[in-house]
C-alpha cells in the first residue's frame, strides 16, 4: 500500500467510515511457548475427538472434520457442540491483533465472520476496564433476526457494535462451522425478509476493511456483493481494503479486487497489517487532547482508562497469561482491574501513564515469580518503586500493596521490596485467587469508597 492509501485509510477511519471485517487469520495464540491460529488448533482438537485420523503434515480445516465425520455416519450435530467446547479452553487469552484493533477508537462497528467473542472481549478490555459494555450481535437462520439500533451512529451515546455474521459459537448449533453453512448463511442474508437491514444501510456508504477473513475467491466476491450492493466500492468514493492470505496467490481475485478500486495490502499477512495500521494511527492521532483541555495521557496512546476504585496489577512480561488470569477472576467477582497490555516499555509517556494510574488506584498487586528474580533492568521494578513511594502517602489501615507470589520461587531473595516482605505474600498459582481473598478484597474497595463519599 502507498502511502496515500494509507493517508486515506487513515482519515476516513478518523471519520468513521471504515468497517473491518475480521477472520480467523488475526486468531493467533500463545501456550507453552507455541503460537497458532486459533480455528487450525480447534480443527485438530475436534479430529481427535471425534476419532478422526489426518495425515500430522497436512492438518484438516473444521470444514473437513466434519464433513469426514458426517461421511462415518456422525451425528453432524455433535460437531457444533464439540467445537463450542473446544473454543471456550482457548478464549481465556485475547489475541494481540484484536487488542490493537479495539485501541483504534474510532473503530465503532465490527464484522466478525468467525462465531467467537474474542473481538467483543478486546473492546470491553481495552476500552472499558474489563466491564461487558460492546454490544454483541450475531445472524443466524435459525434465530431471531438481530440488527442494529433504528438511528445507529458512532456518537459516544453507542457503545461499539461487534456483528458476528456467521452466529454465535455459544449458542450451539447457530454457528457456521462447515462451507454448506457459509453458503446458507450468505443466501440468507440476500433475503429481504431476513437480513438485517439497518446492519447494510450502515455498510453500504462505508468502505470495507477485509483483515485476515479469508475465504475462497467466489465466496469471498459473493459475500462482498451481499455486503454492498450492485456498485461493491464504486459508490460515492468508497474503497475497500482487503489483508488476507488468500488474496496473495490469486491472480484473478486480485484482477477482481483492482477492477473494483480495492487497496490490496501485499507487503505481509493481516496480523503484519494490523501493526502498521495500529502504528500508524497512533502516529497521527493519538496524542489528542480531550474537551476539557487537559491532556488524558493514558486515552491519548489509546491505553484503557484507568476503573475509578480500582486494582493495578504488576507483573513480569513473561507473566502476563497469570497477570490476565488474576484480572479475570478480579473482574469476574464485580471488581475493577488494570494492567498494562500494551507493553508501553519506554520514554516519558510511559512513566507518566504508569505514575497516573498507581496514584489512581486504591489496591496495588505485584506478581512476585521467577521471572522477577533477576538481575536485569525491567520495567516492573520502576512500577513497585513507584508503588512504594505512594504506599508512603497512605494511611496504614488499608492495605495498599498487597504482593502475590504465582509459582514457587522464593519471596525472602533480595529481588523482591524489603518493603514487600514485610507484608503477608499471598500465593496464587497462575494468578488464580482464592474465594476468600476475592471477597475480603470487595470488602475492603467498598469501605475505601465509603470513606471517600464521606471526605467529598
Amino acid at each position: 500500500m502507498r502511502k496515500r492509501y494509507w493517508d486515506r485509510l487513515l482519515k476516513e477511519i478518523r471519520q468513521h467510515r471504515v468497517v473491518p471485517i475480521i477472520g480467523s487469520e488475526l486468531l493467533r495464540l500463545t501456550e507453552d511457548n507455541e503460537t497458532f491460529l486459533l480455528y487450525e488448533r480447534v480443527a485438530i482438537e475436534l479430529a481427535r475427538e471425534l476419532e478422526i485420523e489426518f495425515d500430522v503434515d497436512d492438518a484438516p480445516t473444521i470444514n473437513q472434520v466434519a464433513i469426514e465425520f458426517r461421511d462415518q455416519g456422525g451425528d453432524t450435530l455433535d460437531v457444533y457442540y464439540q467445537v463450542s467446547e473446544i473454543l471456550q479452553s482457548h478464549l481465556h487469552q485475547i489475541p494481540e491483533p484484536l487488542q490493537k484493533l479495539a485501541e483504534i477508537r474510532d473503530f465503532d462497528l465490527f464484522l466478525s465472520t468467525t462465531p467467537d467473542d474474542l473481538m467483543a472481549r478486546a473492546l470491553n478490555e481495552t476500552r472499558f476496564g474489563g466491564e461487558r459494555s460492546t454490544t454483541e450481535l450475531a445472524f443466524s437462520p435459525n434465530s431471531n433476526l438481530e440488527d442494529l439500533k433504528d438511528g445507529y451512529s458512532p456518537e459516544p451515546d453507542f457503545s461499539p457494535v461487534v456483528y458476528r455474521l456467521f452466529g454465535n459459537s455459544g449458542m450451539a448449533p447457530d454457528f457456521v462451522v462447515t462451507e454448506d453453512d457459509i453458503l446458507r448463511y450468505v443466501s440468507t442474508l440476500q433475503n429481504q425478509e431476513y437480513r438485517p437491514e439497518n446492519l447494510f444501510d450502515v455498510l453500504y456508504p462505508r468502505s470495507l476493511a477485509w483483515i485476515g477473513a479469508s475465504f475462497p475467491n467466489w465466496l469471498l466476491r459473493f459475500m462482498l456483493c451481499s455486503t454492498k450492493g450492485e456498485s461493491l466500492f464504486l459508490a460515492d468514493g468508497v474503497r475497500g481494503y482487503v489483508a488476507n492470505q488468500w488474496a496473495h496467490g490469486d491472480a484473478n481475485l486480485k484482477e477482481f479486487l483492482n477492477r473494483q478500486h480495492a487497496v490490496l495490502f501485499d507487503s505481509g499477512d493481516a496480523c503484519d497489517f494490523v501493526d502498521e495500521l495500529h502504528g500508524r494511527w497512533l502516529d497521527r492521532f493519538g496524542c489528542q487532547t480531550v474537551g476539557s483541555g487537559e491532556k488524558d495521557i493514558g486515552a491519548s496512546i489509546g491505553m484503557t482508562p484507568f476503573p475509578k476504585n480500582g486494582v493495578f496489577i504488576s507483573y513480569a512480561s513473561e507473566d502476563r497469561s497469570a497477570a490476565e488470569s488474576l484480572r479475570r477472576a478480579l473482574g469476574d467477582f464485580g471488581i475493577q482491574a488494570w494492567l498494562d497490555t500494551h507493553e508501553l516499555r519506554s520514554g516519558d509517556i510511559w512513566s507518566e501513564v504508569i505514575q497516573q494510574n498507581i496514584e489512581s488506584c486504591s489496591i496495588f498487586l505485584p506478581l512476585i515469580s521467577q521471572h522477577t528474580q533477576t538481575e536485569h533492568r525491567r520495567y516492573f521494578r520502576a512500577e513497585w518503586n513507584m508503588a512504594i513511594r505512594e504506599s508512603d502517602l497512605r494511611p496504614d489501615t488499608h492495605p495498599f500493596i498487597q504482593p502475590i507470589r504465582i509459582d514457587d520461587s522464593d519471596p525472602n531473595l533480595d529481588h523482591v521490596p524489603q518493603e514487600f516482605r514485610r507484608r503477608h505474600i499471598q500465593k496464587f498459582p497462575s494468578g488464580i485467587p482464592n474465594a476468600e481473598f476475592l471477597d475480603r478484597t470487595k470488602r475492603l474497595l467498598r469501605h475505601m469508597s465509603r470513606l471517600e463519599r464521606r471526605v467529598n
